[in-house]
């Protein structure tokens, strides 16, 4: 385990942010739950088939997705 004390900070702080990513995104975001279990569980499938590159992708474009979902309401954007 890390005895860092600098480490432990920017792990908690990026888990803080992460945190209010994801709240902010369940708030806003009206995909229905069907479909973001499907994203979810074509990612388990290419993790546990160790495609890296699909895994990759599809996270990518999860996040990227919700990212902008996220910005564009608060952004004040429909």
């Amino acid at each position: 385990a890390c005895n860092s004390p600098q480490l432990l900070k920017i792990r908690a702080d990026l888990y803080q942010l992460f945190e209010r990513y994801c709240y902010y995104s369940m708030i806003f975001n009206q995909t229905p739950p069907s479909a973001v279990h499907e994203v979810h569980e074509e990612l388990a499938n290419a993790v546990i088939a160790r495609d890296k590159n699909r895994a990759f992708q599809i996270t990518t474009e999860h996040l990227q997705g919700s990212l902008k979902i996220v910005l564009d309401k608060l952004n004040g954007k429909k």
